[in-house]
């Protein structure tokens, strides 16, 4: 068990991130201790850092979608949002949020395709029809 970082060990653990780039724990507990602080933009680098060599979990691009969603950085988000859809592509949640963003681009392409998922993933949710048919209306009206 690693055990819990302050904010005091900070510094340290920027350090420590510099001197093993291959050693992932700094990353964790920077992100965590940044996120759960007024500076939760400083941890999307060791979000990205942790995103890139995850290939089970979902977790780290989900987190960096959100956040790039919330900060207009919608490039960014869809690329996460996409990525989390490859790693857990039976998620709804995931395919929400990428249809959320694809249409915040004005992806309407790429919001269908994760709409028509989510039709398939769950059959029985008729909110999902009802947003293919508010993406055809949003498609025709411009």
């Amino acid at each position: 068990n690693e055990g819990e970082a302050s904010e005091a060990m900070i510094p340290l653990l920027e350090r420590y991130a510099e001197a093993r780039p291959v050693d992932d724990m700094p990353h964790r507990q920077l992100a965590r201790l940044y996120l759960g602080s007024r500076s939760a933009e400083r941890a999307i680098p060791h979000l990205e850092y942790l995103a890139e060599r995850e290939v089970n979990s979902d977790a780290y691009a989900i987190e960096l979608a959100k956040r790039y969603a919330d900060m207009g950085r919608w490039a960014d988000a869809t690329a996460k949002a996409g990525r989390a859809t490859t790693i857990a592509p039976y998620d709804p949640s995931n395919r929400e949020l990428a249809a959320r963003v694809a249409i915040s681009r004005r992806d309407l392409d790429t919001a269908e395709r994760h709409l028509r998922a989510l039709t398939v993933l769950e059959p029985n949710q008729t909110r999902h029809q009802t947003r293919l048919e508010a993406l055809e209306a949003l498609r025709a009206g411009g």
